[in-house]
């Protein structure tokens, strides 16, 4: 072994700790590809969210800080999937350093005035936003971009907004854009976003006393016609103590120390098709259909996994299975209800 680089196992995985280049994972004498690499990312994320379910956080920082001894992160605090690890790792951005701030501040009275005016029409077209990150209260967001890709129903709904989005490059190509309404009584829990290729920027436009984002272990407060730039993929959480809806506009932008051809790449690497088509293969999917109305959504395995389902029906005799907060019931043809924990 060369002099100066150290090489410290766990189990079959080892990483570099060579003070030239960034610490890589290694696995038995040879470097563990960037896709395996990802793979072992969200193992351990299984693993911490676990954790954090349970209220073991003690457990879950000391878990992330065997993950940042392995290579698989810098930070305890900075857990995504994708994860490039050259990228400068700050968890509050300054808004100044970012054209479009002062842009969208200076739109600031047009865009309020719009979201202001729908919701006082008794608009309805909110949807609830990822309820697994929702420990208390109610969250729901209306996505005006989502991967490069225009929601022209959504924009429809607000021309001003997106007209003033449309004139930002840097937030209509990837992630997300969208309006957020936290409602009062709403915990947020902590959690990281999927990659630190980009940054979030966050628009006060309704922001009553009371609610707060912290970042990486730092508490911010939004401020009404004022910019948040912060790194999701450092953990953060929302609290809402007030008394009246939170309502920002969120956009997502490319970390500014990526250069064009970096970006290229990570613009070509996930579609909206992509996504779904892989939520469908992982979840066996054939078919999936929303119900009259926009309020249900009905799935259609495809045949290995109704075959799978229908089996295990069959040996457990029962018609029917439903999962509440955790609990599994099982009723059968005589409307009899058993419960599993």
């Amino acid at each position: 072994m060369h002099a100066g680089h150290d090489l410290y196992r766990f189990g079959a995985l080892a990483y570099s700790d060579q003070r030239d280049e960034p610490r890589s994972l290694v696995l038995l004498g040879g470097r563990v590809e960037k896709g395996i690499q990802d793979q072992l990312r969200r193992c351990w994320l299984e693993i911490i969210g676990t954790l954090l379910d349970c209220g073991k956080s003690t457990e879950a920082r000391a878990c992330a800080r065997q993950a940042v001894e392995l290579g698989l992160w810098r930070d305890p605090m900075q857990r995504p999937t994708h994860y490039i690890p050259t990228l400068t790792a700050r968890p509050v951005h300054d808004p100044r350093q970012f054209w479009f701030t002062g842009y969208l501040e200076q739109h600031y009275a047009a865009i309020a005035a719009e979201v202001r005016a729908y919701f006082g029409r008794g608009g309805r077209d909110f949807r609830p936003y990822d309820a697994r990150l929702i420990d208390l209260g109610k969250w729901e967001q209306l996505v005006l971009y989502e991967n490069g890709q225009m929601v022209a129903r959504a924009c429809e709904l607000f021309p001003v907004t997106s007209g003033v989005i449309s004139a930002i490059s840097e937030a209509t190509n990837l992630g997300m854009t969208s309006i957020s309404v936290v409602y009062p009584g709403t915990h947020i829990i902590p959690h990281c976003g999927p990659t630190n290729a980009r940054l979030r920027v966050h628009l006060g436009i309704q922001v009553p006393e009371g609610a707060h984002l912290e970042v990486g272990g730092e508490k911010l407060h939004w401020r009404e016609g004022e910019c948040i730039v912060f790194d999701d993929s450092f953990e953060h959480q929302v609290w809402h103590r007030g008394e009246s809806p939170r309502i920002v506009l969120i956009l997502d932008v490319w970390h500014p120390e990526l250069d064009p051809e970096d970006i290229r790449t990570l613009s070509r690497s996930v579609s909206t098709e992509e996504t779904i088509r892989a939520f469908m293969q992982e979840h066996g999917l054939r078919r999936i259909e929303c119900a009259p109305g926009g309020n249900r959504v009905v799935f259609h395995p495809d045949d290995q996994t109704t075959k799978a389902i229908l089996r295990h029906i069959w040996e457990y005799d029962v018609s029917e299975v439903e999962l509440r907060a955790g609990r599994l019931y099982l009723k059968n043809a005589n409307d009899r209800i058993k419960e599993r924990t």
